[in-house]
């Protein structure tokens, strides 16, 4: 998955999630959230579903 290649990676740079933060400007608790969800699509394609639209229109 996704997140474990990011993992691996931070893993090859000696990066924390916290100086992962700093660099993109994406929260901490976010990042931590998105690292250990399975899909990181799946909230933004239930809401699609919700709306009647496809995945793609909405990211």
């Amino acid at each position: 998955m996704w997140n474990k290649k990011i993992r691996v990676l931070m893993l090859e740079k000696n990066m924390t999630v916290k100086q992962l933060s700093e660099e993109t400007g994406i929260p901490n608790s976010t990042l931590n959230l998105h690292l250990k969800t399975r899909d990181i699509f799946e909230r933004p394609r239930k809401i699609a579903k919700a709306l009647g639209v496809e995945l793609k229109d909405i990211i």
